[in-house]
């Protein structure tokens, strides 16, 4: 899945983690990224866990971040992957700073 929202900066993602996922859950699940390219990097984030990663191209960025999440399940466990009824959406909020 693919989302341009608002800002064409900003892509959602759905991938697939696997590596030591499949081995530490027995089966392979996808999840959620919001990925920004800040001028430098690209920045992703997964949005079903807290895990943020970066890279040089948006495939490296979706690569490291499924690293980051496989290592953060293995460190944490998986019990917060449960479904959370929904497609994610891409929005701005605004706020006074």
């Amino acid at each position: 899945m693919l989302f341009h929202g608002p800002n064409p900066q900003f892509q959602l993602h759905n991938f697939a983690c696997h590596h030591d996922l499949c081995e530490y859950t027995g089966h392979m699940t996808k999840l959620d990224a919001a990925i920004k390219f800040d001028g430098k990097w690209f920045v992703a984030r997964c949005l079903d866990l807290p895990v943020t990663s970066q890279g040089a191209t948006l495939a490296e960025a979706k690569s490291n971040l499924a690293e980051a999440i496989e290592l953060y399940i293995e460190t944490w466990g998986a019990d917060e992957l449960e479904s959370s009824g929904g497609e994610p959406e891409l929005a701005k909020v605004e706020v006074a700073v």
